[in-house]
């Protein structure tokens, strides 16, 4: 908007605190707004006089301080008084030294997607047989499915003649040099990233996995991983015609234990239980929290009868020994259920975690600290 000709323009100046405005000034603003329409700047202080470059200087010149009350002074670049820029370089810590990378493979699939492999020095074997030095439990793999051999400049990887074959980088190859960020994929759905990365890398994606899979209160899996691997081994039993064996463990008076002693002490309790468990299983069974205070144990290769006698071991082993929390000894026992493949109804996760859950429904109601492995016979 045009000012009219009446009202002089503006001078593009800024009037500072303390200074008084002209007149002019005061006029090209509203009458009625005064003084406090101007655009006030805060005084600055005047600079030291200059010294001639050949007249000695007797003490030097203070430094000039920035006043706190600059409200405005983006207009005039020549009057910007430089700062002082920390350097964040000046005593730090010395870099890390340069680590020897290693091969390692990170699955990539959902079921254990992020695990970390290191690769050692040696031929490495994949495929869900029994032979393989790392198991993959799906049916689209073969039983000795591929191998990682590792040669003057690198790493190969081949094909073992796999039925399904072997895709690197997105083609099907029968050999292959390996370079970092290779996409090896072993069959329609299991697949690995091959990588270069060191020794802390490593650690940190291998904490980054258990940390996906694990509990965090017991150190047991949790129940996704369950699901997951338990989908794998009743695949497995279920293909190769073998026998597998779960065990569905409940805590017994839990809620008592809480209200007696209070939640931390419910929560020394379940670290003592899983330790416990897991401590006296094999290396290939699987141990999981269920939810709350129960607990899963599967068994691979274990039939109704052995699976029935582990439940029994684990049973005496809690009952005779107890927690100490804050000078408390919390006596503890679990009702279980056990069941097998064999006698389900289907061939199904629902109807073997069923049948165990119908088991440890019985052992609840017929006093608790006990294993059943039958279901009650029905009277009449």
């Amino acid at each position: 908007m045009r000012l009219p000709s009446s009202i002089p323009a503006i001078p593009k100046r800024l009037v500072r605190v303390g200074e008084k405005p002209t007149k002019p000034e005061l006029m090209a603003v509203r009458p009625e707004a005064g003084l406090a329409a101007v655009r006030l700047l805060p005084q600055r202080r005047p600079l030291p006089p200059t010294l001639p470059r050949d007249e000695p200087m007797d003490s030097p010149p203070a430094k000039p301080r920035v006043s706190d009350s600059l409200v405005d002074d983006d207009d005039d670049d020549d009057e910007d008084i430089p700062t002082a820029m920390r350097d964040w370089n000046q005593n730090s810590s010395p870099p890390l030294a340069p680590e020897p990378k290693r091969a390692a493979l990170v699955r990539l699939d959902a079921n254990c997607a992020g695990m970390t492999l290191v690769i050692p020095d040696r031929q490495m074997t994949f495929g869900r047989g029994r032979d393989a030095d790392v198991r993959v439990d799906d049916e689209g793999v073969s039983r000795l499915h591929a191998t990682i051999r590792p040669t003057k400049d690198g790493y190969e990887v081949f094909d073992l003649q796999s039925r399904n074959g072997t895709v690197v980088g997105g083609r099907l190859i029968r050999q292959s040099k390996l370079v970092d960020g290779d996409i090896i994929q072993l069959g329609p759905r299991v697949s690995f990233r091959f990588s270069l990365m060191g020794e802390r890398q490593a650690d940190v994606m291998r904490q980054l996995f258990e940390a996906s899979v694990r509990d965090g209160l017991t150190g047991a899996f949790n129940r996704q991983h369950l699901e997951d691997r338990l989908r794998g081994e009743l695949a497995y039993a279920v293909r190769h015609k073998s026998e597998l064996g779960l065990l569905l463990l409940d805590i017994d008076h839990f809620k008592r234990v809480n209200d007696t002693y209070g939640h931390l002490a419910g929560d020394a309790v379940l670290r003592f239980v899983a330790g416990a468990i897991s401590s006296r299983l094999r290396t290939e069974d699987l141990f999981a929290r269920y939810g709350g205070e129960e607990f899963v144990a599967v068994l691979r290769g274990i039939d109704l009868a052995g699976t029935a006698r582990a439940g029994e071991r684990l049973r005496s082993v809690l009952s005779a020994n107890c927690p100490h929390y804050e000078g408390h000894m919390i006596p503890v026992t679990v009702s279980i259920g056990a069941a097998s493949l064999a006698t389900c109804p289907k061939p199904t996760i629902e109807s073997l975690i069923a049948t165990a859950d119908r088991r440890l429904y019985v052992a609840k109601n017929g006093g608790r600290n006990r294993v059943v492995s039958s279901d009650p016979v029905a009277v009449g």
